[in-house]
């Protein structure tokens, strides 16, 4: 299964999906070209030490409506990936969600198992998505989004995996962080990551300045599709990109995830390329099986990417990389 895909909805606040603004993103992105979706769904936590996590009255689409969108993406013959996202209140990234280990007594007779009690709870929370997964017939469900303090606890995964193998049987996936090269020198991989149908990565691979033809950074990116090649034989599992993305700012190429420091103008040529260098080097990969655009549509402000050329964030929407991405015509495996 090859996925041509766009990231929807991510920080998608409650109401959105079946309101008038996300129905309209919903008709765009069904006529943008893409036959996948990952659709996204807020879970929310107080702070990185937290061990419960839950849906946000505000912040978490409701079951209703993220059921009614599967059911009008697929409906449009999309396959869809549902992709449940930790967000964290205090405003921390995911991957540092993070916690002692137990077993050590300060007090004598004291011992919290902080990692047992997450997980309980994270489990909890995938087997209920993976049960709406089940009842709508969504292709596949991510288990997680760029964990890296959760996903090295390996004996953990086994048994959450085990619990929602039991309730959908679609395929599973989790989208392991940006190692940015993914060397296998850098021990990214984990060995749950073998129970798994399906491998997705981040991927916002920088290249160097002079970099800025398509043919340039396709290059540049064969590094890394040998490096992922490598992953995928050591783990015997296809691989995709879980999230690929690239801003369209001058120098976006350079660092494509800084949505925070790089506040230069409207570029949109170098997202395009960026998009078709993807393609190019990636193309012949027997392994690969697609990827997942981040993303579609933004729900967060951020007043910097409105420049005179355009918006210099990662949405493609009226940009050259729409129609490059329109027109690329994925592999048949």
């Amino acid at each position: 299964m090859f996925f041509k895909g766009m990231s929807f909805g991510f920080m998608a606040p409650n109401g959105y999906y079946s309101g008038s603004a996300g129905q309209r993103e919903i008709r765009n992105l069904i006529d943008s070209g893409a036959d996948s979706v990952a659709l996204m769904v807020t879970v929310m936590q107080d702070t990185f030490a937290s061990t419960r996590m839950y849906r946000d009255f505000i912040i978490t689409p409701s079951d209703d409506e993220v059921r009614e969108t599967i059911r009008a993406f697929r409906k449009a013959g999309l396959k869809v990936m549902l992709k449940p996202i930790m967000q964290i209140h205090d405003s921390t990234h995911r991957c540092e969600i993070d916690f002692p280990d137990s077993g050590v007594e300060m007090i004598a007779g004291v011992v919290t198992d902080y990692w047992g009690e997450w997980f309980k709870n994270y489990t909890a929370c995938m087997v209920h998505y993976a049960r709406l997964c089940e009842l709508e017939g969504a292709e596949m469900l991510c288990l997680g989004c760029e964990m890296t303090g959760a996903d090295k606890r390996e004996k953990y995964w086994p048994p959450l995996i085990e619990a929602v193998r039991k309730v959908y049987h679609g395929l599973l996936s989790y989208n392991t962080p940006s190692w940015w090269d993914y060397d296998m020198s850098q021990k990214w991989t984990r060995e749950w990551f073998k129970l798994l149908d399906q491998l997705g990565v981040s991927v916002y691979y920088g290249m160097p300045e002079e970099c800025t033809t398509a043919d340039a950074m396709a290059e540049q990116m064969k590094i890394l599709a040998d490096n992922l090649e490598q992953a995928s034989g050591k783990l015997g599992l296809p691989v995709f990109m879980a999230e690929l993305g690239c801003r369209s700012v001058i120098n976006g190429h350079i660092r494509p995830s800084d949505c925070w420091h790089n506040r230069n103008d409207f570029d949109g040529e170098i997202q395009a390329n960026y998009l078709s260098a993807v393609g190019k080097a990636f193309y012949d990969r027997p392994w690969w099986t697609g990827f997942f655009w981040w993303k579609w549509e933004e729900q967060q402000e951020r007043p910097y990417f409105h420049q005179p050329g355009g918006d210099t964030g990662c949405t493609i929407a009226g940009k050259p990389a729409a129609k490059t991405f329109r027109d690329w015509v994925p592999p048949v495996r």
